[in-house]
């Protein structure tokens, strides 16, 4: 499966490729191209037990290959903290868009890697 996130703006394109994760099996992979490295997915996925491997695409692009790796993370015990972190992450995404500077990534990363 390919998910092309080009063209979207944060954090479409890390809701839409967790998203498409829930649905893949152990041992299955899928790839993924942004505008941008994804640097909040990473962590994300290297917490939930995925394995990534990133290229640098010749459009400036980058295709991120992702491997479901045995199920250590179970998506049903972080039920109750989920929401929190999707409006955190829009909450950050809304701060970039309109103050147009990345003065609040520290708070961010802060307040993101308590989500979990």
């Amino acid at each position: 499966m390919i998910i092309v996130n080009r063209g979207l703006e944060p954090p479409q394109p890390m809701m839409r490729t967790l998203k498409a994760l829930e649905k893949v099996k152990n041992g299955d992979s899928i790839a993924i191209i942004n505008d941008r490295r994804p640097m909040f997915l990473y962590e994300e996925l290297d917490e939930r037990g995925y394995i990534h491997e990133t290229e640098a695409l010749k459009d400036g692009s980058f295709q991120i290959m992702i491997t479901k790796n045995g199920g250590q993370y179970d998506s049903s015990n972080n039920n109750e903290n989920s929401n929190k972190c999707e409006t955190s992450i829009i909450l950050y995404s809304l701060w970039i868009i309109l103050i147009g500077n990345w003065t609040g990534h520290f708070i961010f990363q802060c307040r993101f890697s308590s989500c979990r």
